[in-house]
Order: structure tokens, then sequence, then C-alpha cells
């Protein structure tokens, strides 16, 4: 397995009409979000109005979670739903979508020949999960939003503290065991995509 750290210094930010965005990953790496040529991106952004409007991605899936605050997603002729801290919506980038409340959201984005999941674990001092990998190309980003954790690859260690990411190229089966070896608890949101069947 491939794989490399993104420190809080690596994370290109940008602003967007509601505040700002600080992606993480993108991939290929070589693309870039406004000329809508990448496979996937991974990103967190600052919700400084009460209300937004997002930018429309056709040809994209989107996955948002809220880090801080509360917010309402409004699907326009869909549905809406209320958000809290660690609690996510999945939704199409071609849909007309605004916002309520003012947040620290993470999002990912991937093309419609991807699958995508975005998932929240807690940890207490000494626990650890194992991330299993699957068959065929799939691409992991595992986010730390609290705390500190420990991530063994195939017996490499890499210790990252808050705001800091690991980006798993071809996760295997053995995969990957995320551990918290602080005496506090720790927050990390786990972002898979691989191609669809």
């Amino acid at each position: 397995m491939e794989y490399r750290i993104i420190g809080k210094e690596d994370i290109k930010v940008s602003k967007w009409s509601g505040g700002l965005t600080r992606e993480i990953a993108i991939f290929p790496e070589d693309s870039d979000y406004s000329s809508r040529n990448f496979d996937f991106r991974i990103s967190s952004a600052t919700v400084e109005n009460e209300e937004s409007v997002f930018t429309k991605l056709e040809g994209y899936e989107r996955i948002l979670m809220i880090l801080r605050g509360n917010m309402e997603l409004v699907h326009e002729n869909r549905y809406s739903i209320n958000l809290c801290e660690y609690q996510k919506d999945c939704f199409s980038g071609d849909w007309d979508t605004s916002s309520y409340g003012i947040v620290v959201d993470f999002n990912l984005m991937f093309s419609s020949k991807h699958r995508g999941s975005m998932d929240h674990f807690n940890f207490k001092p000494e626990e650890n999960l194992e991330l299993a990998g699957s068959e065929g190309e799939k691409y992991m980003l595992i986010f730390v939003a609290t705390g500190k954790v420990e991530i063994d690859i195939l017996g490499e260690i890499s210790k990252l503290s808050a705001g800091e990411s690991i980006f798993i190229k071809k996760v295997s089966k053995n995969g990957v065991t995320v551990s918290n070896l602080s005496s506090e608890e720790s927050d990390i949101i786990v972002n898979t995509v691989c191609l669809k069947d």
C-alpha cells in the first residue's frame, strides 16, 4: 500500500461564496476542482453565512458531515434534513441545495463512476479499530478531527494529531489499524472511494 501524510501546511485554502474551503486531497493529484476533471475530492469548509447556496457539481455525488455547529440542508423539491456534529447527508451534486446555519463541515465529492463512503469513529483511550480493504482499487483517507491517533499500515507506524490526515492508495485486505494511545478521546473520519463494479 502506498500512503502519504497530509499535514496542516499541505492543505490548499481557497474562498467560496460562503466562507473558506480547505482542500485536503484531490485525485488524480494533477486534477483541478474548478476544471471538474477530478475523480474525487476531500475537503473541509467553513460556512460563515447563516444562509448559503451550494455550488452545483453535475456528474458528482456528495457526502457532507458536520464537524462543528448545526445545519439545515435543503434540497429543493426533494427533502430537507437537520444535521449536528458528526451527522451526514449523501446527495447528488446535480441538485439545487442550500443550507442554513454557521458550521465547519467535511466533504467527500466523487464522480458517478465511483462509490464513496464517509464514517465517523470515536475512540476512548487505548481503543483500536481495524479498517479492512477490498479487492481492486480502493482509496482511503483518514482525517483526525480531534485528539491523537497512531496508524499501523503493514507494520509501519504513523502518529497523527487533530487536523492531519493520511491518504492510502490501493488499500489491501490486511487493512489498517487505528489506535488511540492518548489519555483523551479522539475522533476520526474515514473516507473510502472505489470504482463501481
